[in-house]
């Protein structure tokens, strides 16, 4: 399999239908974040800030600083809705 970046060929998708499966088991903050960086194209820092400013401000969309050199130091993130 050819690389073609760092989602490798990730079916967007295919993967939102399987994580919004998996939280209607019992919830758990990891498939938060999972959503929010799928949702996002972030790495998991980032996810992680952007969740944790997602339950403090109460808001759907957070500024969150960007963790990759060269890039602009925050952006705008939106909360996954299913």
């Amino acid at each position: 399999m050819v690389r073609r970046g760092w989602d490798s060929g990730l079916d967007f998708e295919e993967a939102y239908r399987r994580m919004l499966g998996h939280m209607l088991s019992p919830r758990s903050p990891y498939d938060v974040v999972l959503l929010v960086q799928l949702r996002n194209g972030s790495r998991v820092g980032e996810a992680v800030e952007a969740t944790v400013r997602f339950c403090e401000a109460g808001q759907d969309q957070v500024l969150v600083r960007v963790e990759k050199p060269g890039m602009a130091t925050s952006a705008l993130w939106s909360f996954p809705r299913s």
